[in-house]
């Protein structure tokens, strides 16, 4: 299970570390950013949606995650702050997701925002 206060890169502290209440960066440098309450944010893009498994796959991992997934409770907003869905994730696009840590990579997503490219 990935550590949210893990370095997002080998070779623990620096530029692509998490830090506790630390800003994330931008695409750039793909990063995360671990949550007082211990839920995880991070931003990346996405690489694979399998909607079946409720599962949206990232293009690289991101502080250990390559996985997010999807429950029933998951919240998804457009960049506008608008309500969307599971639907309207794209390959290719950028999210934030916030949500805790899940075995093998995953990220269990509370909210998932889809943001401009």
């Amino acid at each position: 299970m990935p550590d949210s206060t893990a370095s997002a890169q080998s070779g623990g502290s620096g530029p692509g570390a998490l830090t506790p209440s630390g800003p994330e960066t931008g695409f750039g440098g793909v990063r995360g950013t671990a949550l007082p309450s211990g839920e995880v944010r991070l931003r990346a893009i996405v690489g694979r949606v399998d909607t079946a498994a409720g599962r949206i796959v990232l293009q690289e991992p991101v502080a250990g995650y390559s996985t997010i997934a999807v429950t029933a409770a998951t919240e998804f907003r457009l960049s506008e702050g608008e309500p969307g869905g599971f639907g309207d994730v794209e390959v290719g696009g950028p999210i934030s997701a916030t949500g805790t840590a899940g075995e093998d990579a995953l990220l269990v997503a509370e909210l998932v925002v889809l943001l401009d490219a």
